[in-house]
């Protein structure tokens, strides 16, 4: 498995938080650490939810709600379980179809069909010369003067 930046920052994240709790003679296993345990075996494995959850995340309402959420998370639990959500959220909303979609035709406005240009069509209407059995014992060979001195060249 390929350690990103992000996987790595991740995995820090999660040691530091579980050695604080060990640190402060804390339970490690509190729903906190469970929702960042969670939250960070689904970036790193890069696990998505489904394409319709997604689809819905995308839309206004569904980002309304995602925001009320990240900031219920903010407030009642630790910081670091809001970030990890946001990271999740991030990569679920840009894996998206409604994005690839909005992208796709955004692209296809910037860059149109092109159009058949004048030389195009010009070559295209006539016939191709045909000169067959003419010329067919010709050969290049290029010419060389016997005085030429090499500083010349």
């Amino acid at each position: 498995m390929c350690l990103t930046l992000k996987n790595y920052i991740i995995i820090n994240i999660m040691k530091r938080t579980m050695k604080n709790a060990l640190l402060k003679n804390e339970a490690i296993f509190t729903l906190e650490n469970g929702i960042g345990l969670i939250l960070a075996i689904l970036i790193i494995f890069d696990l998505k939810v489904e394409r319709q959850l997604s689809n819905m995340l995308n839309t206004p309402l569904g980002m309304i709600s995602s925001l009320l959420v990240v900031i219920i998370l903010f407030i009642c639990m630790n910081p670091i379980v809001g970030i990890l959500f946001l990271i999740y959220l991030y990569d679920t909303i840009n894996t998206s179809d409604l994005s690839t979609l909005i992208k796709d035709a955004k692209l296809k406005t910037m860059n149109p069909i092109p159009q058949v240009q004048l030389e195009e069509q010009v070559i295209r209407d006539r016939n191709p010369i045909i000169n067959s059995g003419q010329h067919n014992n010709v050969t290049f060979q290029p010419y060389m003067s016997d005085n030429l001195n090499m500083t010349q060249l």
